[in-house]
């Protein structure tokens, strides 16, 4: 019986225990509530500010990717786009024509029609540009924007017919120097119309200032001829910051700056003022550059 007792005494007191650990809890937990709610700080939530703040985070980096996933979209799909009117591209680009800015030259007036000012890497007045008004300020455009044809099919063409023979050194030396070899057979085309022994002058009628080492003393000999050539249209290319027109025109003599008064006045023989029409819109495209052209100026100066 006393047994029976002292087990229901102690029953008791544990479950008297377990009650008021339970009320301690919640006491204590109120306690804390009203505590922050007497300080001013609201009771937290579910959310927490850290949360939000990744939340936050992850938003910003996300739009942050969309922004520049824009312009990146634009600059791909580019071409196929309306052109700019702020930067001056031609107003309907055709397809085989140039297409880059004008470099505040005006209207680029590419065309896969030749005639004697346009073509497919622009009009005369583009590409000779300031030379009636100011001084000549060609357009700032690299070697890689220029349209020109394969040499093997101009090798193939009645045109080239006298360069064929010598289309392997343009290839050698225009690889061994960064020019596309059709650069190199153009100008030889438009220095020499491909004769090699038209003066000592050569194929690209190199001035003998630049004939040290040739051998036999002879600076047409047509291996020597095209090396030296073709490194120093490099080398100016090099020089103007890859401004193609910029070292097209000084192979002639060219200069930022001159006129087509200067030119006339002084009867410059090298400074063929149909020059850079001939070659970027003739000899680059395979045809007979010569006729292209309308100052003709070559004629009339005196030797």
């Amino acid at each position: 019986m006393q047994l029976f007792f002292i087990i229901a005494v102690l029953s008791a007191a544990v479950s008297s225990a377990t009650a008021f650990k339970s009320s301690g809890s919640s006491l204590i937990a109120r306690h804390r509530d009203l505590s922050l709610v007497g300080r001013g700080i609201s009771k937290p939530k579910t959310n927490s500010k850290r949360c939000r703040k990744v939340v936050k985070s992850s938003s910003i980096k996300s739009s942050s990717t969309s922004k520049k996933s824009t312009p990146t979209k634009k600059n791909d799909d580019g071409p196929k786009e309306t052109p700019n009117k702020a930067i001056n591209i031609g107003s309907s680009p055709q397809k085989g024509t140039i297409r880059v800015a004008s470099g505040g030259c005006g209207d680029i007036g590419a065309t896969t029609k030749i005639s004697k000012t346009a073509g497919p890497n622009g009009k005369m007045g583009w590409v000779n540009c300031g030379l009636t008004g100011g001084g000549w300020k060609p357009p700032r455009i690299k070697i890689t924007d220029l349209v020109i044809k394969d040499i093997d099919e101009a090798m193939n063409s009645g045109v080239f017919a006298p360069c064929k023979k010598y289309a392997y050194l343009f290839k050698k030396y225009g690889n061994q120097y960064g020019i596309p070899p059709m650069f190199v057979a153009a100008f030889a085309m438009q220095e020499s119309t491909c004769n090699a022994y038209i003066s000592n002058g050569g194929l690209m009628q190199i001035t003998s200032d630049k004939c040290g080492g040739a051998p036999g003393g002879k600076c047409n000999d047509p291996d020597f001829n095209v090396r030296v050539g073709t490194k120093y249209f490099a080398d100016v290319l090099k020089e103007s910051g890859g401004s193609v027109l910029q070292a097209i025109g000084a192979y002639n003599g060219w200069q930022p700056g001159m006129t087509v008064g200067e030119v006339l006045g002084k009867k410059h023989c090298q400074q063929n003022l149909d020059y850079l029409q001939q070659f970027v819109n003739g000899w680059l495209q395979g045809i007979e550059g010569y006729s292209l052209g309308t100052y003709k100026n070559g004629g009339d100066c005196a030797s």
